[in-house]
């Protein structure tokens, strides 16, 4: 059982309001929306490099900046599975 499959069993047992923590391989659009659909906080690591829009996030000199990163087609299928 992979990593991602192992976060959405323990996803189970997070209460609303909670916070989890994820090391680098968690980001992924479908796993965001998990978690916003059950109320559950998270902050997930990421390579800076993954995106370029992640990288001038990165090193832009900004505090308090929304980024707003694009769906890929793949993604958007595993949404759909997600929400429904």
């Amino acid at each position: 059982m992979g990593e991602r499959d192992l976060a959405v069993r323990h996803l189970e047992f997070a209460k609303p309001d909670g916070l989890i923590l994820y090391d680098r391989g968690y980001p992924a659009t479908w796993m965001f929306i998990l978690h916003r659909k059950k109320g559950v906080n998270f902050c997930m690591r990421t390579v800076v490099d993954a995106s370029n829009i992640l990288s001038s996030f990165y090193y832009l000199d900004d505090d308090d900046l929304v980024v707003t990163i694009p769906c890929t087609e793949k993604s958007l299928r595993r949404c759909r599975n997600v929400v429904e």
